[in-house]
């Protein structure tokens, strides 16, 4: 696992990650690239990124927000060769067991099979579905609209409503919201 930030971004993996990035999340769902390297190349940003890498080949990614008290894990996707595999549940673990701080994550409501299996895949690696608790996943940006989403837990987290400190800290710090 290489991290792109510790790294000055020239683990040589960088295009490979905004072709994924880019292909694997519509637009509403993500940032303008640009906006991503921003936050790279800013120290004092509390975002990175985790490049998963398999026999020296990039295999995925997992960009993520970390604060002394917990981490939110924005976007995380396997390179499509390599799912199916166990690969997504290794790199989800590696993620998880990096640091010891609590992680929260958003996933699509489970109206779909691929939403279903996507959350009963975050499950089995111990995550924590907050099904009735509601969250709107605020724009990110112009041309781009808001999604209500769901969120997941893994470690001792606890919401006190959508208007816990928690969700807010993301509102503000991820996407930017004044409030």
């Amino acid at each position: 696992m290489i991290k792109l930030k510790e790294n000055n971004c020239d683990s040589g993996f960088l295009e490979k990650f905004k072709n994924l990035y880019e292909a694997a999340f519509p637009l509403d769902e993500r940032r303008d690239f640009q906006s991503v390297r921003q936050l790279l190349d800013d120290c004092k940003s509390p975002f990175d990124v985790m490049i998963f890498v398999e026999n020296g080949e990039f295999a995925g990614f997992l960009s993520y927000w970390k604060w002394d008290d917990m981490r939110y894990f924005e976007h995380f996707a396997v390179e499509p060769s390599m799912r199916n595999g166990g690969k997504g549940a290794k790199y989800l673990r590696q993620a998880i067991a990096d640091d010891s701080a609590p992680v929260i994550l958003e996933v699509e409501p489970p109206v779909d099979d691929i939403a279903r299996r996507r959350i009963g895949f975050y499950e089995r690696n111990g995550l924590r579905l907050w099904n009735d608790l509601y969250y709107l996943q605020p724009s990110y940006g112009e041309g781009r609209k808001p999604l209500e989403l769901k969120l997941m837990t893994i470690g001792n987290i606890v919401f006190d409503g959508e208007n816990d400190e928690k969700i807010l800290r993301i509102k503000r710090d991820v996407y930017g919201l004044d409030i």
